[in-house]
């Protein structure tokens, strides 16, 4: 039965997931034991602790959103300022419209997912306009 709806044929869907062998698995795990005990030995000698990833922190970048002043929704989102003012300039926006900056956020930093936020010297750095 053929019709317009965009849901799946079927309610299950095989996603092939690729194995580790032993030896990816090993190695992965010594690689993060070893993160860590260079870490712990940085802390207790006063060294730096290793900054985070954009990856591992869940960085969002920021946009810009064009849209009309009274309304929530944006008339269209871009990556860039640049680009979010040439589509403003393009379509000839009146007063009635602004571009917004929507600013970037660390989800796992922000909502303390990783439990040590509020002593990250990283996360403050960030949160203070210093990173």
């Amino acid at each position: 039965m053929k019709t317009n709806n965009p849901y799946p044929e079927a309610p299950i869907t095989i996603i092939p997931i690729e194995l580790w062998s032993d030896e990816q698995q090993d190695q992965y795990i010594a690689a993060r034991v070893k993160l860590h005990q260079d870490a712990e030995y940085e802390r207790l000698t006063g060294g730096d602790l290793p900054l985070c990833s954009d990856l591992e922190r869940w960085a969002r970048p920021s946009t810009w959103a064009v849209k009309k002043i009274v309304n929530k929704r944006a008339m269209r989102v871009f990556s860039s300022e640049q680009e979010a003012q040439q589509y403003f300039d393009d379509k000839k926006l009146d007063n009635k419209h602004c571009i917004e900056e929507r600013k970037g956020k660390n989800v796992r930093c922000e909502g303390d997912y990783c439990g040590v936020a509020k002593w990250c010297d990283q996360f403050q750095a960030i949160r203070n306009g210093i990173l």
